[in-house]
């Protein structure tokens, strides 16, 4: 029989990842949930977008949540890789560092910074997921 998390700890764990978190606080934080774990967004030839970094740290939270307590910090960086005969290209590199220092790194490019993202991220879980596993961590 599989018991249920309480409502409240099954939205902790698929909660978006922190916008920022201070230096004391990462190097005696320890062990965090997702609203803990530091996220950091980063861009290169695009314009800032709320919105869509709002929906960044909401899908990296419901993908990478569940694996928070394992995790230091994530980054993702989105760049415009525009080619010399203007050809659209968009790059999205994730990247999440565990405590032992070791770093899983998926890099996509595609012709949409959303599509780029979608893929990197689904990319990225299983790469997570499977080093953790290698790591006896889950």
């Amino acid at each position: 029989m599989v018991r249920a998390m309480p409502k409240s700890a099954a939205q902790t764990r698929r909660a978006g990842f922190a916008t920022k978190t201070s230096q004391p606080t990462k190097k005696t934080a320890g062990r965090t949930l997702a609203p803990e774990t530091p996220l950091s967004i980063r861009r290169h030839g695009l314009e800032p977008d709320e919105a869509f970094d709002t929906i960044i740290r909401k899908r990296v939270g419901f993908k990478l949540g569940k694996f928070a307590v394992h995790l230091t910090r994530v980054s993702v960086r989105l760049e415009d890789l525009a080619g010399p005969k203007g050809k659209r290209c968009f790059a999205c590199r994730i990247k999440t560092t565990v405590p032992s220092g070791e770093s899983v790194v998926v890099d996509v490019r595609e012709a949409d910074v959303h599509a780029a993202f979608d893929v990197a991220l689904d990319a990225h879980e299983r790469a997570v997921r499977r080093m953790l596993e290698r790591k006896g961590r889950t």
